[in-house]
């Protein structure tokens, strides 16, 4: 019957809480010994916030078809991440530095806002191109938004794989926004 769990600043070591269908909402920032989260078939799942956990090294969101709020922000031991299961329409993973691939299969724009930031990580121009191209279409750039700046590829990748999809790429060889300002970040969290 948990609906939500709230465990910041604490010091386990992990969250296995697969299956556990009635869970909404965790809050575990701030967890500096946390090196596993496993919420795989939280079916309700809709906001996971593990900022600051800087020992995560596994994330399994296996059918986590609500989870729409994903925040990571941490110099981590996090080298890929697999989204494709899930709605993220808010996904913020700058700073994880280890941070490498990301799966983002199936998220489009088509749903509402989306913000997805992997500013700070670690990809190349060849793995930020293969994040662009599991991209779904977007028929609302004006609400699909990807920040990429500060990568070691960052500025040799090629941005029109997504453009081309309809998202906004800010931090590549070239800001390419499709005739649209940089959003402010409240715009995507409200």
């Amino acid at each position: 019957n948990l609906t939500n769990l709230s465990c910041e600043y604490s010091s386990i070591t992990g969250i296995y809480a697969h299956n556990c269908n009635k869970l909404e909402w965790i809050q575990c920032g701030y967890s500096e010994l946390m090196t596993t989260i496993d919420v795989s078939n939280c079916s309700n799942l809709q906001y996971l916030y593990a900022y600051e956990c800087t020992s995560l090294e596994t994330l399994n969101l296996t059918n986590c078809e609500s989870l729409t709020d994903l925040v990571l922000e941490a110099d981590s031991s996090l080298e890929s991440l697999d989204i494709s299961t899930t709605i993220v329409r808010y996904g913020d993973f700058d700073n994880c530095s280890s941070l490498h691939i990301l799966n983002a299969t199936g998220i489009d724009g088509n749903g509402g806002k989306v913000y997805l930031d992997i500013r700070n990580c670690n990809f190349s121009a060849s793995e930020i191109n293969a994040f662009f191209e599991t991209l779904g279409e977007s028929e609302n750039p004006s609400k699909s938004y990807l920040d990429i700046d500060n990568n070691p590829g960052s500025l040799a990748c090629n941005p029109t794989i997504a453009t081309s999809k309809g998202w906004i790429v800010s931090g590549g060889p070239v800001q390419i926004f499709t005739g649209v300002t940089t959003p402010d970040i409240n715009y995507f969290i409200n």
